[in-house]
């Protein structure tokens, strides 16, 4: 969820929503900005199922997955999807490519993180293992200040 400003976005339109990141840093600004929303530390790789129903109704992963090494994109995938409701959705966007960038700098800070861009056709084939079917995708050429970096949107269903 990062700073948390899709899952305020998505609470404000009445959705009942909970945020979860791997940085702590990132949910400790998540709640600093957005006290009364649910937020969690926790892995894309391991979910739980919300607290107050049997699954998710809808999933997003918007621009998460540039953490994962290629080989890590199909079992996030497939976990995502297990913790979908029947007809449950799926959002998922990455960035597309075959590079591994270090970036050391973003927004005038110095950061340590690594980007993955992912293959198109390996995201479609991972959506498609986890068993999600109605799977919509659109691929866009990078704006201005994404390095030349194209993204991929995913929307898919569980049966």
């Amino acid at each position: 969820c990062g700073p948390g400003h899709v899952t305020a976005f998505l609470a404000d339109a009445g959705a009942q929503v909970s945020g979860l990141d791997a940085s702590p840093a990132m949910i400790e600004r998540a709640r600093q900005a957005n006290p009364d929303l649910d937020f969690a530390v926790g892995d894309l790789r391991s979910l739980l199922r919300p607290r107050t129903a049997p699954a998710w109704g809808a999933v997003l992963a918007l621009q998460c997955l540039h953490h994962f090494a290629p080989s890590e994109l199909a079992p996030a995938l497939a976990e995502m999807a297990r913790v979908l409701a029947p007809g449950g959705s799926l959002l998922v966007t990455v960035m597309v490519g075959d590079q591994v960038r270090p970036i050391v700098e973003f927004l005038g800070q110095p950061v340590d993180v690594t980007i993955v861009e992912h293959d198109a056709a390996d995201v479609l084939a991972a959506v498609a293992a986890a068993g999600l079917v109605d799977v919509e995708w659109y691929r866009r050429g990078a704006l201005p200040h994404e390095n030349g970096v194209g993204q991929l949107c995913v929307l898919a269903r569980k049966p």
